[in-house]
C-alpha cells in the first residue's frame, strides 16, 4: 500500500508551488485578508494587540471578544470571499488552486464520495468573479479556469 491522500475536485485556476499571493506573508490567511480587502471595520474596541494576543483589559471569556468575532462572521456572510485556496500538494510543500467556493467537493481518505457529473457546473458570474480577483490583484495563471481533480496530503 502507499500513502493515502484526500481527494478534491474544484473549478478554478492553478498556481505553481511558491507562488506569491497578496496574503502569502500573512499568518491569518486569505479569509482574514479578505475581511480587510472587502472593507470590514470593527466599530468596537479591538480585543487583540498587533501580535494577536489579548489587548490589556481583555480575556477569553469577555463578551466583547464574542462581539468582535460575531461582527466578523456577519460580515463574511454578507461579503463572502469569491475564491477559496485549495492546496493540491501537501502541508509541507503547498501549491494552490484558487477556486470558486461552491465548486469544491472533497473526499477524506477512506471515505469515498459519490459525484453526480450533472452537478459539476459553475455559474458564469462566479467564473467572472474569479477572473476579476485574479486581474485586480495581478495573479498570473495560464489557460482558462478549469475543473481540477487533485489530492492533498496533509
Amino acid at each position: 500500500m502507499g500513502t493515502s491522500t484526500d481527494g478534491q475536485i474544484c473549478f478554478g485556476v492553478m498556481f505553481e508551488e511558491d507562488y506569491e499571493f497578496p496574503w502569502s506573508d500573512r499568518d491569518d490567511g486569505i479569509e482574514d485578508w479578505w475581511l480587510e480587502e472587502s472593507g470590514w471595520k470593527y466599530d468596537g474596541e479591538n480585543p487583540f494587540d498587533a501580535d494577536g494576543n489579548f489587548a490589556p483589559g481583555f480575556k477569553e471569556d469577555d463578551p466583547r471578544v464574542d462581539a468582535y468575532f460575531d461582527s466578523q462572521s456577519s460580515w463574511k456572510k454578507s461579503h463572502p470571499c469569491p475564491v477559496v485556496e485549495i492546496n493540491y500538494q501537501s502541508g509541507d510543500y503547498p501549491a494552490y488552486i484558487l477556486a470558486i467556493p461552491d465548486s469544491l467537493q472533497t473526499a477524506n481518505r477512506g471515505n469515498p464520495v459519490a459525484i453526480n457529473p450533472e452537478e459539476l457546473s459553475v455559474d458564469g458570474s462566479a467564473i467572472e468573479a474569479l477572473k476579476e480577483v485574479c486581474a485586480k490583484y495581478d495573479l498570473k495563471y495560464e489557460g482558462e479556469p478549469s475543473w481540477y481533480l487533485s489530492s492533498y496530503w496533509g
